[in-house]
């Protein structure tokens, strides 16, 4: 992040630089981000830290140019990229949009129709399959259907 020491306050008329630029007094502060002199009006604030909780912080940060003296709230998003380097956001979950319990009910409906559907065709089928007749006793003719699995 840029931080400009430019202040747009019309009591200061002088507003070349040097403008000299400090962490607020915060430990925390001191110990999360860094300031580093980008040229004599502007610094570059950075993270100290390999990693911190995503989140919005407010860093404050005291810029000093002449006589004067006031400090700024810089607000940084700290939040995980896409491919495309833009922070993905957070959502929760949306009403009327499928939960894993109703996805595992369609899955599991779905196997059982398919089971029905199958076993039913499978049975008809080895039913022909497996159909046998046989003379009885010269006269009676008996149907024995086995089952075929």
């Amino acid at each position: 992040v840029v931080v400009s020491g430019v202040s747009e306050d019309p009591d200061l008329a002088n507003r070349n630089g040097p403008y000299s630029f400090a962490l607020g007094p915060n430990p925390t502060v001191q110990r999360d981000w860094r300031l580093q002199p980008l040229n004599d009006s502007h610094a570059y604030l950075t993270l100290a830290l390999h990693w911190v909780e995503p989140g919005e912080y407010m860093v404050p940060v005291v810029v000093h140019h002449d006589t004067h003296m006031w400090q700024l709230q810089v607000k940084v998003i700290v939040c995980r990229c896409n491919v495309e380097g833009q922070c993905m956001r957070k959502v929760g979950r949306m009403k009327g949009m499928p939960t894993k319990l109703s996805a595992v009910g369609v899955l599991l409906g779905t196997l059982a129709a398919i089971g029905l559907t199958h076993s039913s065709h499978t049975q008809a089928s080895f039913s022909f399959l497996c159909s046998r007749t046989w003379p009885w006793q010269g006269r009676t003719w008996i149907s024995q259907q086995t089952a075929c699995l």
